[in-house]
């Protein structure tokens, strides 16, 4: 047929009518010229079918026997020697054993079962008299309606398009069909619509996968869980994330960050002990003091007694994060690598200054989170950098102010000077006279002079 449409897409060049022969009886009812395309019929036979219908045409059936004679393949082979016919060189035995315990489905067996099938023989005699009123109000029925326009019965087999209905019967056999090699619950079901369909076959074979401890093991990982946030402690120091960092450069770096100030502490080390952590540790906590919760991973560091008891005794919740989960402890893990690209990118000078340098370039900084420098969220004022030269000094500009308004108050003024014992007139506070005599006799500092009055009494007052 596919040679009849090819020999026939010019047609209209040589005449406005023809006429198509064929030896296959079903070509007839597809192609027929009086009958519109059947919507059962493959995609392919579709397409030749729309092809045709643009032509002005008549198909005839030609029984077989009345072909003419194909010469080449009925003509007599020529007398040839059996024992003189040639032999291949390798003689090659390929042998396909496929074991299984169970037969495979056969058209047969679908067509026993589907006649024994209460629902799929009442759904077969509803699509061949078309009526389906004695069914319509069935739940069992209702997935067979939804697609009844596309359903037709071949050889006493139910089919949905090209797909055979399966029975009850059969339908294990197909699911342990299809998961033989284990393909995942996807490929079985894009599988499966090529071939055979049943009402909820989606979901059985979605739980044979899930069923399945092959399938199961092979699987991906599953898809991420939503983000889970820490919450934004409401002091400084409160809540610290704790991690080592190495080993790197022939040390091991513990690495401190505060989660409210963002502000990191490192502490280079030779080795990653519990003792040594606890110790580093204390050097902290003598600048900061002690914070309320620690985040950790499950090192052996922080995960044996001594660490736990450490603290116990000071009051510090101890927080461990999943396992093999470093987004849990992330805050500690962007602060490993700051330090570790930091370290690589300054190299001038001693381990420790590098460090150093490291560490007061990131407090000085602005922070991307919090808009700020730790330095200022963690002790409420800016670090003093090398770039803060470049701002003018103010206590300079206050002092010169002051000194001008001295040199205002000077040009008014004259400074007062006594020797011992000279006379000398004190202002009297108090009631009485507002000045009161009396004598000069020591000097305290530059402004104090102190005066003895008559009655005896020592006055201390400023000149």
């Amino acid at each position: 047929m596919r040679l009849c449409v090819w020999d026939n897409q010019d047609a209209s060049v040589f005449a406005w009518s023809f006429e198509l022969e064929t030896d296959h009886k079903p070509l007839t009812f597809l192609f027929s010229e009086n009958k519109g395309i059947n919507t059962n019929a493959s995609s392919c036979v579709q397409r030749w079918a729309l092809m045709l219908s643009s032509y002005n045409y008549t198909i005839r059936y030609r029984p077989g026997t009345g072909n003419c004679g194909d010469a080449l393949s009925r003509l007599p082979v020529p007398f040839t020697d059996c024992n003189n016919t040639p032999q291949p060189a390798d003689l090659v035995l390929v042998i396909y054993v496929f074991e299984s315990n169970n037969s495979p489905v056969t058209a047969a067996q679908v067509r026993f079962w589907s006649n024994r099938d209460p629902v799929l023989s009442a759904v077969k005699h509803c699509v061949m008299t078309g009526d389906w009123s004695c069914i319509l109000d069935s739940e069992e029925y209702k997935p067979y309606l939804c697609c009844r326009d596309e359903l037709s019965v071949q050889s006493e087999c139910l089919l949905w398009g090209r797909r055979v209905i399966m029975p009850k019967q059969g339908r294990e056999k197909l699911v342990s069909e299809l998961h033989s090699t284990h393909p995942g619950s996807v490929t079985m079901k894009a599988i499966a619509r090529s071939h055979v369909w049943w009402p909820g076959i989606d979901s059985e074979l979605e739980s044979c996968v899930h069923r399945c401890d092959t399938c199961m093991q092979l699987s991906k990982s599953p898809a991420e869980s939503p983000l889970s946030l820490w919450s934004w402690p409401f002091k400084p120091w409160s809540r610290i994330h704790v991690d080592f960092a190495g080993l790197f450069f022939g040390k091991m770096f513990l690495v401190v960050i505060d989660a409210f100030s963002k502000c990191i502490e490192c502490s280079i080390m030779s080795t990653s002990t519990s003792a040594a952590t606890i110790e580093n540790l204390r050097v902290m906590f003598t600048t900061h003091g002690l914070d309320d919760v620690l985040v950790s991973d499950n090192g052996s560091c922080f995960t044996c007694q001594e660490f736990q008891e450490f603290m116990r005794l000071n009051g510090i919740k101890h927080v461990r994060s999943a396992p093999f989960k470093l987004a849990s402890n992330g805050q500690v893990d962007r602060a490993v690598q700051i330090i570790k690209q930091g370290l690589r990118r300054v190299t001038q000078g001693a381990l420790q200054t590098c460090l150093s340098r490291v560490l007061l370039g990131y407090r000085s900084r602005p922070h991307t989170v919090t808009g700020v420098s730790p330095a200022k969220l963690l002790m409420k004022r800016e670090l003093k950098t090398r770039l803060s030269l470049v701002h003018p000094d103010i206590s300079e500009a206050v002092d010169n102010k002051r000194q001008g308004q001295k040199y205002d108050h000077d040009c008014m003024v004259a400074l007062h000077d006594f020797a011992v014992n000279d006379p000398v007139y004190v202002l009297n506070h108090g009631l009485g006279v507002k000045w009161l005599p009396g004598v000069f006799t020591s000097k305290e500092g530059t402004r104090v002079f102190c005066v003895k009055l008559k009655d005896g009494h020592t006055l201390r007052k400023r000149g």
